[in-house]
């Protein structure tokens, strides 16, 4: 699909400068029904119907209910209905002011480039549970006195910034090597607590292979053994509780179920190069 003329939205013209926030529940009847940009970012999240979205290029994403995006200033697009049954979305408008004071708070470490460098807007499908989260919010916030403009706004920010972080959350580096989606869902789903503590079962559990497939290919990938990652993530942990903790050695080695104490100290000293007790002193020296 061609598009011959794209129109451009500027910020004053949908943010109210004083308010500084525009929200609307919108359906692909009315919507703009043109190519166009805009310069500001909008939030959109899918309650009805399937969302065509297309863009300049010819490309065009099917977004189904729960489809929650990040629409970015320098995006050229356009959203019909995919079908005949009308299709409504949630839009959320912020200012390019708004998201850079948001991603300078957060710090490098978010990594926005993950958001403002990929080809087209990052998607995210939300579940049921955060669908109806996010529903629930929203209503409060246009349920709120229209007096109350101030907490509409902090509330709008508050919005943007859980679901950034929900979609697109805060995880490690991790150097791209080729690895399959499913492996790479398991390197960071076994980085809560609640899954590493219980141990190379949990990884095969997770992954849905076999205990040899997981360990080839994991070992393939990542140059180590998923025990050894697994141990490598319980004494990060013990570490950081050695450091901001009262927690006695004993405690923190039980908490991370390593059920040996001597073995718990083999393995931290491996990594750190000392004691947990010379390690806990060292640091809060």
């Amino acid at each position: 699909m061609l598009f011959m003329e794209i129109v451009h939205f500027t910020a004053a013209q949908i943010i109210d400068r004083e308010k500084g926030f525009f929200y609307r529940i919108l359906n692909t009847s009315s919507n703009v029904r043109t190519l166009h940009t805009h310069e500001y970012y909008e939030l959109q999240c899918v309650i009805k119907g399937t969302l065509k979205h297309s863009f300049a290029d010819g490309t065009t994403h099917h977004l189904p209910v729960g489809s929650f995006l990040l629409i970015r200033p320098e995006d050229v697009h356009v959203c019909r209905a995919a079908t005949e049954e009308e299709c409504e979305f949630i839009m959320i408008v912020y200012s390019v002011e708004t998201l850079q004071e948001l991603f300078s708070y957060l710090g490098k470490g978010f990594r926005p480039e993950r958001l403002l460098e990929s080809q087209y807007p990052p998607v995210y499908s939300l579940s049921e549970v955060e669908r109806l989260h996010f529903l629930h919010s929203f209503q409060q916030v246009a349920a709120l006195p229209l007096d109350q403009q101030e907490l509409i706004k902090t509330l709008l920010r508050s919005l943007l910034m859980e679901f950034l972080l929900l979609c697109f959350p805060v995880q490690p580096l991790l150097e791209e090597r080729g690895e399959p989606e499913w492996l790479r869902e398991v390197y960071y789903e076994m980085q809560k607590k609640d899954n590493f503590i219980l141990g190379t079962q949990r990884m095969v559990e997770l992954s849905g292979r076999s205990h040899h497939h997981l360990c080839r290919e994991f070992k393939r990938y990542f140059q180590q053994t998923p025990t050894d990652y697994i141990i490598g993530l319980r004494l990060n942990y013990a570490a950081n509780l050695l450091i901001h903790s009262s927690k006695s050695v004993t405690d923190i080695a039980m908490d991370l179920h390593f059920q040996n104490l001597s073995y718990f100290h083999q393995r931290f000293k491996r990594q750190f190069g000392m004691s947990p007790a010379q390690f806990r002193k060292g640091q809060r020296a």
